[in-house]
């Protein structure tokens, strides 16, 4: 006869005598099939395995080399921040904080897991700023013993790597050779506002939204391309965990891809009902995956009544920056210009003359990029800023 129930199990000690040897042979059968059913996960999971072992050794082999060349130079540029101290940045201590408000609403430490007590006397987090860049930092913290600042290096760390892979992947996608695609997603690696958000300006929650928005418009390239509605799915999910990342780095994905929407139904490539359907199909999972937080976010901000005090960044003075791109004194000495950006601005206006021009596939991308130059350059370059809705951003 099974023995009695243990601690932290059900009780039969209170049923009749000849009833409690029924019911504990009852749950001793049922342990063996629960038993029987891990055991046969274990076996399915091994089977699953090695059926797509082959495939799994040949993505390696073709795209593991680049992803070591990635992890390394990420290791070199952010080795200053596996340093002592806390991570650079202005805005690093908010998102510590909101990781460690996470840690401990995920360990079960605050009365309520959607107000952070510490703020304004009670402030929704969860509602006020998008969840997922430093909710991955208290998760990764709940789940280990890694303190919290170790999370944010590590968090920062998988997004800059995620980066170049992303930008490697879109490469391989508009069908340009290996070594080219490996040198995108190395120089976008290098890219000076990456630098930028990181050591000065500290914007965390942009530098893990950029991988999510890179990777979304690779999928929705590649059902564009081939119509599947995986790709499709996909392409949404990864843009609306963008959005859940930094809001205004998904709305500037989303934005960006208006003009990128319209030419591929302009252009007749692809058949424009089966483009219309996947368009479908990613809006509605970008939707779905950002769509309930972005009501709740769009609630809170009206009833605080949300407003810039300056509009400093739609208020760009062109002329000021061009005579700075020439003006060898302030090379490498201010944020913009940089040796770096030097190469790279040059390579960005020659990819998109040529994409233009050349009417292939790229074009699209080239139209995303001029649409952010100009949002870029403010009200001069781009008057709509002026209307509702950018005005109040």
């Amino acid at each position: 006869m099974p023995e009695g129930p243990r601690e932290g199990r059900l009780s039969l000690t209170r049923l009749r005598a000849p009833v409690r040897p029924a019911l504990w042979a009852l749950q001793a059968r049922l342990d063996g099939s629960w038993r029987s059913l891990k055991a046969l996960r274990l076996s399915d999971a091994r089977r699953w395995f090695l059926a797509r072992w082959p495939a799994m050794r040949a993505l390696g082999q073709a795209h593991g080399p680049a992803a070591g060349l990635y992890v390394a130079a990420v290791t070199a540029l952010m080795w200053p921040m596996f340093g002592p101290g806390t991570p650079p940045g202005v805005d690093s201590p908010t998102f510590l904080h909101l990781g460690w408000v996470t840690e401990l609403a995920l360990t079960g430490k605050l009365d309520s897991v959607l107000i952070d007590p510490y703020w304004y006397g009670g402030w929704p987090y969860l509602q006020a700023y998008p969840p997922l860049a430093y909710g991955a930092i208290g998760l990764l913290s709940a789940l280990s013993p890694i303190p919290i600042e170790i999370s944010f290096r590590i968090i920062v760390f998988l997004a800059y790597v995620g980066l170049g892979l992303s930008v490697y992947g879109l490469a391989l996608e508009f069908e340009l050779r290996r070594s080219t695609a490996v040198f995108a997603g190395f120089l976008s690696l290098l890219s000076y506002p990456m630098f930028v958000s990181l050591g000065i300006f500290g914007w965390f929650s942009t530098v893990v939204a950029l991988p999510f928005g890179v990777a979304g418009f690779l999928m929705a390239e590649r059902a564009i391309r081939t119509g599947e509605r995986r790709a499709a799915v996909w392409s949404g999910v990864l843009l609306g965990g963008s959005l859940l990342a930094h809001h205004m780095t998904g709305f500037a994905f989303g934005l960006g891809m208006v003009p990128w929407a319209l030419y591929h139904l302009a252009s007749g490539a692809q058949p424009r009902r089966r483009t219309l359907r996947v368009l479908g199909y990613a809006a509605a999972a970008a939707v779905a995956t950002g769509g309930v937080w972005l009501v709740f976010f769009i609630v809170h901000i009206t009833a605080v009544g949300f407003e810039r005090e300056v509009a400093g960044n739609w208020l760009v003075d062109l002329n000021e920056m061009g005579r700075r791109a020439l003006d060898r004194a302030f090379v490498g000495r201010e944020l913009y210009p940089s040796y770096i950006g030097l190469v790279q601005v040059p390579l960005a206006v020659g990819g998109v003359l040529y994409a233009v021009v050349a009417r292939s596939r790229a074009t699209g991308a080239a139209l995303m990029l001029i649409t952010f130059t100009l949002f870029a350059m403010g009200q001069t370059a781009m008057p709509l800023i002026r209307y509702y809705p950018f005005s109040g951003l």
